[in-house]
């Protein structure tokens, strides 16, 4: 879609595509490695309120990303999805580590579960959202 708009000839260039597609997998090999590390050091509740911020900021960022004298939209696309990426690699381990902190000792493989399911129920649903929409004329 972003190279429909944007790209020249309806097509993003190489190094603009690949640039979408592996800046938040790196983003979130960053935040794991970071927020494993600052969890550790700072807390793991501070960091938890932390990498939520970052991936809130991220995603509007991008939403809200315009092009200027100094960096086309693509680009700052790339660079609010890697931000957006650090947030999300500090999410997985830290909701797992809290659930697993703060859950009873009888339910903790239910919480722990429950955790887990969600991320692939979210993308179903909004799959199932995307598919439902009525066609646009």
């Amino acid at each position: 879609m972003l190279g429909f708009v944007y790209g020249k000839g309806g097509a993003l260039n190489a190094n603009q595509d690949l640039g979408v597609k592996v800046a938040t997998p790196v983003g979130t090999l960053v935040g794991q490695l970071l927020f494993g590390w600052l969890a550790d050091v700072v807390g793991r509740k501070k960091m938890y309120g932390v990498e939520l911020m970052i991936i809130i900021v991220g995603t509007f960022a991008q939403a809200l990303s315009g092009s200027g004298p100094a960096v086309g939209i693509v680009g700052a696309i790339i660079v609010w999805r890697f931000i957006m990426g650090v947030g999300i690699g500090g999410d997985y381990p830290l909701s797992a580590v809290i659930t697993s902190e703060f859950a009873a000792t009888r339910i903790r493989g239910r919480m722990m579960t429950a955790v887990f399911a969600m991320q692939g129920f979210g993308i179903q649903i909004q799959y199932h959202q995307w598919t439902c929409r009525p066609p646009q004329d």
